[in-house]
């Protein structure tokens, strides 16, 4: 049907002063302002100043804001310990790092 789905995520930044989390988006524009979402985005990716964002600027300048779905993802902090006996474990490929709920990837 000619439709695309992506996703995209981006850190929060950390105040060096406070050390505490600066949120990349502002919660009150994810829930009202889908302009600023996209705009902040946009914003951010050529901020990095690099031709391998191209690809996705293009795809986020051809989307239509009101198109936009945005939440702040919670990344799993502790993982473990599940060691075997010896202590040692292995991982391998996405078990090597917690996948965040909101990708709906996190049961796969």
């Amino acid at each position: 049907d000619g439709r695309s789905y992506w996703a995209i995520s981006i850190a929060d930044s950390v105040n060096e002063e406070t050390k505490e989390s600066v949120p990349f988006i502002a919660e009150d524009h994810l829930r009202n302002d889908l302009d600023a979402v996209k705009s902040e985005l946009l914003n951010r990716l050529r901020g990095l100043g690099s031709e391998d964002c191209k690809f996705a600027i293009d795809l986020i300048e051809d989307t239509n804001p009101m198109s936009v779905y945005a939440s702040r993802s919670a990344e799993q902090v502790k993982i473990g310990p599940y060691l075997q006996k010896d202590g040692k474990v292995v991982l391998v490929g996405d078990s090597a790092h917690a996948m965040p709920l909101s990708y709906g990837q996190s049961a796969a």
